[in-house]
């Protein structure tokens, strides 16, 4: 319900969706970005799988997908926009590539795209060299991966993988989480764990934080220490993009006694297996493809009049559950 109440809210924002029917679209997949390069390859992957898909379906209606990050690599947002510019493209359909609403998704993407204003977001992009569009380009930003069932599926697949007796196993569900869309996170990790279990036969599951490992020894080496005074083996669901789990969990630091001590020697000899990230899997192409022609698909009347006054999830008047302001179009 929660994943059809934010598309009735996205699609119905627009009045201008009909008429500008005739306008060069492009789609627009966006992910945070990294310094590592294997992580942004990852994210371009994406963006080749999709246009293969749209060769295969032959899908009407895109002129170009871009790729853009939001800092730490390129293409750049700016960098991209400005190729579409020169290749003729009046609207965009943008795809964030995130786990779930956060503030970048919510706040520092549609800021970076020149469509949401707010002077301390602006002042902290120009710190971080992020550069925005001066551009007439119009621009609809859709839902992050979640809500909806494709993580939880994703997840119950990678976990299957390193179960081999479900009996003595509990699941672990890590994710980075935020703090302000605590709400969507929170959902997250518990229907992802209770998909996991349902399906395999697990008994326990559980979940944790930790950023993009910062909060590991506090958090994550903790949840698997008490998980493994229940059971003898732990699978840890691993719900970024890619975040080699294991390497961070080894490299964590505690401090016991006056002396520090590493996750690796902290679960030496434990039975703990780490899950990989969410990509690659060619699902997360389908889903952005998917996502954009819903986007771009104009609602019905009747949907519209159902869903008008409906709340969004933070329990405000009607607006773009992701970026927090009334108009998706610029």
């Amino acid at each position: 319900m929660k994943a059809e109440l934010l598309w009735a809210v996205l699609l119905t924002l627009s009045p201008l969706m009909t008429a500008m029917a005739g306008d060069e679209a492009a789609l627009m997949i966006v992910a945070h970005g990294s310094p590592e390069a294997s992580w942004n390859r990852l994210v371009l992957d994406v963006g080749d799988e999709v246009r293969q898909l749209i060769k295969e379906r032959d899908t009407k209606g895109f002129k170009a997908v871009g790729v853009a990050f939001l800092e730490f690599a390129e293409p750049s947002i700016c960098a991209v926009v400005e190729q579409f510019e020169i290749d003729g493209i009046e609207r965009v359909f943008v795809v964030p590539l995130f786990v779930a609403p956060s503030r970048h998704s919510g706040r520092d993407l549609p800021a970076a795209l020149g469509i949401y204003s707010d002077p301390d977001i602006t002042a902290t992009l120009a710190r971080e060299g992020v550069e925005i569009p001066n551009t007439k380009i119009r621009f609809m930003v859709g839902p992050t991966l979640y809500p909806g069932d494709l993580i939880p599926r994703i997840a119950l697949d990678r976990v299957g993988e390193l179960s081999s007796d479900p009996a003595g196993e509990v699941v672990i569900v890590m994710a980075h989480g935020d703090d302000y869309y605590g709400r969507y996170w929170d959902d997250l990790v518990h229907e992802t764990g209770s998909h996991i279990c349902s399906k395999l036969g697990i008994e326990e599951h559980r979940g944790t934080f930790i950023h993009i490992g910062q909060s590991f020894s506090a958090n994550g080496l903790t949840a698997i220490q008490r998980a493994l005074d229940k059971k003898e083996t732990v699978i840890v669901a691993n719900l970024f993009l890619s975040l080699d789990l294991k390497a961070v969990a080894d490299a964590s630091i505690l401090n016991f006694m006056g002396h520090k001590v590493t996750g690796k020697q902290i679960l030496n000899g434990k039975d703990v297996r780490y899950c990989r990230g969410l990509l690659p899997d060619s699902r997360v192409a389908e889903w952005v493809l998917d996502t954009a022609l819903k986007m771009m698909t104009p609602p019905h009347d009747s949907v519209k009049m159902q869903h008008r006054h409906k709340p969004d999830a933070v329990g405000q008047n009607t607006r773009c559950c992701q970026c927090h302001y009334n108009e998706c179009w610029n």
